[in-house]
């Protein structure tokens, strides 16, 4: 038991160390960071201990937001450029693409999107994750997962889930020997 769960950990940790991080705070920066993953070869940047499984963005509407609205009109073109670019990793490299959204409510207090409309009809599959609040309960690591858009899918859908349940400290340390 203990063994096994020395060998679940150092499986842990190795996927860890296979994780990369690029730091981008403009959509330039982020459309950049995308094509030189694809152009330069999954397969290098995964370090050779195998390729790009899964691209994680988080949060589009970081470096969108500043560029929408208003009177910058390259701001729509720009956002379309980025989805682009994401869909062409996800259709010919066959990599999964996780993309961030923030949420925001409106005059009567409904949640949406931060991107609003636009951004919409550009992930073919949309979760809503949210914090379930039980009125009088102390906060919890309590959360439900909607399905709110798919192509595969009923809509609707939920699940909850708590955060709290998932490797608990005690769960990594060795069992107490009897």
């Amino acid at each position: 038991m203990v063994q096994s769960k020395a060998c679940k950990m150092e499986e842990h940790m190795e996927a860890l160390r296979r994780i990369q991080v690029r730091q981008v705070f403009s959509v330039f920066s982020l459309i950049e960071a995308l094509q030189d993953l694809r152009s330069s070869g999954f397969h290098q940047v995964a370090g050779g201990s195998g390729s790009v499984k899964v691209v994680i963005v988080d949060s589009v509407a970081a470096v969108l937001s500043p560029i929408m609205g208003g009177r910058q009109t390259e701001g729509l073109s720009l956002m379309m450029q980025l989805a682009g670019e994401l869909r062409t990793m996800a259709r010919d490299l066959g990599v999964a693409v996780l993309v961030t959204n923030h949420m925001t409510r409106d005059g009567n207090g409904v949640v949406k999107a931060g991107l609003g409309r636009s951004w919409s009809h550009v992930p073919r599959t949309r979760v809503l994750l949210q914090r379930v609040e039980r009125e009088g309960a102390k906060p919890s690591g309590l959360r439900t997962a909607t399905l709110v858009k798919s192509s595969r899918q009923p809509s609707q859908i939920s699940q909850e889930f708590d955060l709290g349940a998932c490797n608990q400290p005690q769960d990594l340390l060795p069992a107490p020997r009897e």
